[in-house]
């Protein structure tokens, strides 16, 4: 029997209903999501190689910075695993980062690197709001072996979105043939449950040959279990998680492992790195093999037990994640290929492109409820929008104490002076520049509207001291 494996892309232009790109009766979805390290390249597209055991998303050297900076997805089915696996290409990466400031030096220039920022971190949430409505597991990976605590912000803010988007979403996927009920009910097959990868141990390799084995596996369990702990009781207070699985975002599993650090040396290179190697090998250097990109076998080995655990159990019994005392039903859905993809480009055009499925229902309100998710994530720019938004009254004020009846143009700079100073002396961030336009735009109609001085000088060289007027013959002309 011939192995079926499809690779394909979820990005602008390449959703579309008819064309879909593998065939299942019943699949499991699986994303990979997160951040890489200083000088990482792509640590997501990796681990997915890594599980797979072979080349999938880590083949192309030349990433699409455009596309990456729309949210492109990219998806692959493995038929043996009956499961799609989905990575989503991070805009905020070290890689992509310091190759997208050369494309984006212009709006960079133009809007200010916090505001260009808070435009790329809103792609890539819209991406992982996305990718939580219609995967089954979530996999987060993480750098090294600390906890960020900033995810619980990341994802409180994307539980806020979703529970307020939950009708419309429904509404854009309900006409989808063949979706089960409770999916289109619920917006999404089920609630995702969230597993972490921690990518380095916190001890170098050098100490780490002092350890037996077995006493390095203990410590990296402790380790584990350390972690799990910590993020369980940071969820449920803050309420990421709740009793009923259903009313979050996502679930932690209550009687698996939900945490794994690799114990082996993942050597993520960079493309010239990885040429010069390859270079080397194939001029004669045996000792360029591929065991310097994955160093350990066994921690392979471990890494997917550690996952396949999850897929097997959701292929076979669904996931049931609720603490409830109270006997809750279960919302679990596997998809076919074909459904799966119809929601995908429904749901891909409303997150993403903010396209209006249905016009004059409930999914155009998705338009006026996902622009909010920009402010939530740009906290910095929304302080600096606050803080000018109160300080700009105030300088309009200033502006306009004591003003004469007219005046003329040196007065209403002085005045204007005076005003932006007042304004530049409190305003902070990014926005500064934004409203000292707005400040002196209106500065400007304040002084044109019956205050302006006349000025014109007169045949004994006096200027006039009038308000600006006209002359009886251009009010004539003005009549005829």
């Amino acid at each position: 029997m011939s192995q079926v494996r499809k690779k394909f892309l979820i990005s602008a232009g390449s959703v579309q209903e008819e064309l879909v790109p593998f065939e299942a009766k019943r699949a499991l979805v699986v994303c990979f999501f997160g951040r890489s390290g200083y000088g990482d390249v792509n640590c997501s597209s990796n681990i997915v190689d890594l599980i797979l055991r072979r080349n999938v998303f880590s083949n192309s050297f030349e990433d699409d910075v455009s596309e990456t900076a729309k949210g492109q997805i990219e998806g692959y089915y493995d038929e043996d695993l009956n499961t799609v696996f989905l990575n989503i290409r991070n805009p905020v990466d070290f890689s992509y980062m310091t190759r997208s400031m050369e494309e984006f030096h212009e709006d960079v220039q133009n809007k200010g690197f916090p505001i260009k920022l808070s435009e790329i971190k809103d792609t890539y949430a819209r991406a992982v709001l996305f990718a939580s409505l219609l995967s089954h597991i979530l996999v987060m990976v993480e750098p090294t072996a600390n906890f960020d605590i900033s995810t619980i912000m990341f994802l409180k803010t994307l539980d806020n979105i979703r529970s307020r988007a939950k009708d419309c979403v429904s509404e854009a996927i309900r006409s989808v043939y063949g979706l089960p009920r409770t999916w289109a009910a619920n917006g999404r097959p089920c609630s995702p449950r969230l597993l972490f990868l921690f990518l380095r141990l916190p001890l170098s390799i050098e100490q780490l040959k002092q350890f037996s084995s077995t006493k390095f596996e203990t410590s990296v369990r402790k380790l584990e279990t350390s972690l799990a702990d910590k993020i369980y009781r940071l969820f449920r207070k803050s309420r990421v998680i709740t009793n009923v699985s259903a009313n979050s975002l996502l679930a932690l599993p209550s009687s698996k492992p939900f945490v794994h650090v690799y114990r082996g040396t993942l050597n993520l290179k960079n493309r010239t790195e990885f040429m010069l190697d390859l270079l080397s090998h194939l001029c004669g250097d045996k000792v360029l093999v591929s065991e310097n990109r994955f160093v350990n076998c066994s921690a392979e080995t471990a890494l997917r037990f550690f996952l396949e655990d999850h897929i097997e159990k959701g292929l076979m019994d669904g996931f049931d994640d609720n603490v409830s005392r109270h006997g809750i039903t279960n919302i679990f859905e596997l998809p076919s290929g074909e459904v799966w993809w119809k929601v995908v480009c429904r749901l891909y055009k409303c997150i993403m492109e903010n396209v209006e499925v249905k016009e004059g229902t409930s999914t155009g309100k998705l338009s006026q409820i996902l622009p909010s998710l920009k402010t939530m994530m740009g906290t910095d720019v929304k302080f600096s929008e606050i803080k000018c938004s109160k300080v700009l009254p105030l300088a309009i004020a200033a502006y306009q104490e004591g003003l004469p009846s007219h005046y003329t143009k040196e007065h209403h700079e002085t005045k204007l002076a005076h005003a932006v100073a007042l304004f530049s002396m409190h305003a902070r961030g990014s926005m500064v520049e934004k409203y000292l336009a707005k400040l002196e735009e209106e500065c400007v109609t304040i002084w044109g509207k019956g205050r302006r001085m006349c000025e014109t000088l007169s045949l004994t060289g006096n200027p006039c001291i009038n308000s600006i007027h006209r002359l009886p013959q251009e009010e004539k002309t003005d009549e005829e």
